[in-house]
């Protein structure tokens, strides 16, 4: 009995394989004739940024003449196409395959700035979060602008992980709106609400710095009014002191 199963179980085994052969070979053998019918385009993070979008994806590949629409899908060359995208610098990965049905999928990852620098140098770019640079090209995005005495290696290893912070905190990122860098390397921060300019020394700290600069506008701004004082200084620790606009410390 236990070799009549086991010679059955041989049989099913090579029909399966036969099968799939079998389709296989159909499978590749409609793929060598068949066309590109729809092109997929998706964009990712395409909620929290637009600076890449399905219509400009296809416009790259169609002056490159790499869009597969009409295209047999054998002649797709999804390596070229992901090359061919990840040459802009706001595609940080892109990812081309093609599924039966003639269809030609490509998912594009977008860089996602987190700052953009315009320096008293001349130098105008956005920096993503690993540190990337990215020139502006017409592009726009409602990001905190940093100015003053930047330098692209201060920016990369300072003011990223501080944008990162800011991007990350719903509240910071409302109010934050600029930040200057003197060129003592200090910190002066300009906010959406209020006239107020925000004295936070060095970037040394500033998570502590910003948590005691926002007790200090939940329980205090709201008894006095936010233009009430002229400079805010929180480079200090444990406390924040103020200038009126006659220069009276509070």
């Amino acid at each position: 009995m236990r070799h009549i199963v086991t010679f059955f179980k041989i049989i099913l085994l090579l029909a399966l394989i036969a099968y799939l052969g079998y389709a296989f070979f159909n499978i590749m053998q409609k793929s060598t004739d068949e066309a590109c019918q729809t092109v997929c385009i998706q964009i990712k993070d395409s909620l929290q940024a637009s600076f890449v979008t399905a219509a400009d994806v296809e416009k790259k590949l169609i002056a490159a003449h790499l869009y597969p629409q009409g295209q047999l899908m054998d002649s797709i060359h999804g390596c070229a196409i992901e090359r061919c995208l990840t040459k802009d610098p706001f595609i940080q990965k892109a990812t081309c395959y093609k599924t039966p049905g003639g269809f030609a999928n490509i998912i594009v990852e977008q860089r996602i700035p987190v700052l953009r620098v315009m320096a008293s140098n001349g130098d105008d770019y956005y920096m993503d979060e690993n540190g990337y640079r990215m020139k502006p090209d017409g592009y726009e995005a409602d990001l905190v602008v940093v100015t003053g005495q930047v330098e692209e290696a201060y920016a990369r290893k300072y003011l990223v992980p501080l944008g990162i912070l800011i991007r990350n905190d719903a509240f910071w990122n409302s109010q934050i709106e600029q930040i200057n860098i003197t060129p003592q390397r200090e910190l002066e921060l300009f906010m959406r609400i209020g006239d107020q300019t925000i004295h936070a020394g060095t970037v040394t700290n500033i998570g502590k710095k910003l948590a005691k600069l926002r007790t200090f506008y939940e329980k205090v701004m709201p008894q006095v009014g936010w233009n009430l004082y002229k400079d805010i200084n929180i480079a200090f620790d444990n406390q924040v002191v103020c200038k009126k606009p006659t220069a009276t410390n509070v």
